[in-house]
């Protein structure tokens, strides 16, 4: 008894020991956080604080900046040199590439097809063998951020001759998280498009959509802005840059591609770097690929 009464409180000790240890084990496991339930948080949970309640608006102070602004005259000349630099990416375009918004143009069906200078536009008065009044493109690509995040994708493009379009891409994500352990989602867009500038070394294009992100847990959904381009300064090069900005569930989100390929009949083969941002989380790693035309 008396053995069983001084071991008593050592065992206690022990037992309480392990439950604290295992705890800890366990709460380290499930506080590990990946980068991609990073990018699913900053979808799915709003951690914006509260609005702070609106200042008491002052008539008098109003009017008195007002009446401030009005009399620089500096202020129109610096509101007209701002609208200059926001809508340079849509107005420069169209003037570097001397674009005069016909619509009479055909595809044929690849860049430097049949030993022409230029991508998959022609015009319609050379009307060239083969053409139609339609182009598509799909690629498939893999991406690697080199910190255990890898995605594999494809991306669709159909375009007619009247300049509209559709875009749609997706990608499968998966991230090792180490002791067996892994993550994975799936995310993409869908946006309908218009060829804004196109001649025969290059076209822009830009459109609104909506981007997703799905996984067992659920789907979330956002609208999206996309702005891109493909240019084909000789060949057999391609260069191609895409930006898309928008929401996707309580997020920001910014996703930046830009590729060189080399083009070989109707099929390219390209690298690149891309770079998918859901507020402050971000996945930058470079991605490669094959495109084919058709």
């Amino acid at each position: 008894m008396l053995y069983e009464s001084r071991l008593a409180p050592l065992a206690k000790m022990i037992v309480a020991a392990a439950a604290c240890a295992l705890c800890l084990s366990e709460g380290g496991v499930l506080a590990e956080e990946g980068t991609l339930d990073e990018l699913r948080n900053a979808a799915r949970v709003d951690e914006s604080p509260d609005p702070s309640p609106p200042r008491p608006s002052n008539d008098d102070d109003c009017r008195s900046d007002c009446d401030d602004d009005c009399e620089n005259p500096f202020n129109e000349l610096i509101g007209t040199g701002c609208l200059f630099l926001v809508t340079s990416p849509f107005w420069g375009p169209v003037v570097a590439m001397s674009d005069d918004g016909g619509q009479n143009d055909v595809f044929v069906p690849h860049p430097y097809f049949d030993g022409r200078i230029g991508g998959e536009i022609a015009s319609d008065v050379d009307r060239p063998v083969r053409s139609k009044s339609w182009g598509g493109r799909f690629l498939a690509d893999y991406a690697d951020d080199f910190q255990g995040v890898q995605g594999v994708g494809g991306r669709l493009l159909l375009q007619n001759a009247y300049r509209f379009g559709l875009d749609s891409e997706f990608v499968y994500r998966a991230e090792s998280l180490g002791a067996s352990r892994s993550d994975e989602f799936w995310n993409g867009d869908a946006n309908a498009t218009f060829r804004f500038a196109q001649c025969d070394w290059g076209q822009m294009r830009t459109g609104l959509g909506m981007n997703w992100l799905a996984d067992p847990g659920g789907t979330d959904l956002g609208v999206n802005f996309t702005y891109g381009g493909d240019f084909y300064p000789v060949r057999p090069f391609v260069l191609s840059a895409d930006l898309d900005l928008g929401t996707l569930g309580e997020a920001w989100l910014v996703h930046l591609r830009a590729t060189g390929g080399v083009a070989w009949r109707g099929m390219e083969v390209f690298a690149g770097l891309d770079h998918y941002r859901l507020d402050d989380v971000a996945l930058t790693g470079l991605v490669s690929g094959v495109r084919v035309w058709f």
